[in-house]
């Protein structure tokens, strides 16, 4: 399972670990949104089209869809550019 970006950038920025603040946001019900959770430097997904493929994982945080190539793919991936 890909991180989320958003969470690691607030955790890092208040000075709390990573996992004490999931905790405590899924306590609190709050839930990053896909492009949030993939990061600043997300690129588009092949299959959904949206611009959640993880920064560095290569997986999309909206559908699931798995790139080969990791975190850099986009839609020239399936276009065979």
């Amino acid at each position: 399972m890909a991180s989320c970006e958003k969470c690691w950038a607030d955790a890092r920025r208040m000075g709390v670990s990573y996992s004490d603040l999931i905790r405590d946001r899924e306590t609190a019900r709050i839930i990053c949104t896909p492009e949030q959770q993939a990061g600043e430097e997300a690129k588009t997904c092949a299959m959904c089209g949206r611009k959640t493929m993880h920064q560095y994982c290569g997986v999309c945080m909206a559908c699931g869809w798995k790139s080969e190539i990791g975190g850099h793919a986009a839609l020239s991936e399936l276009e065979g550019e």
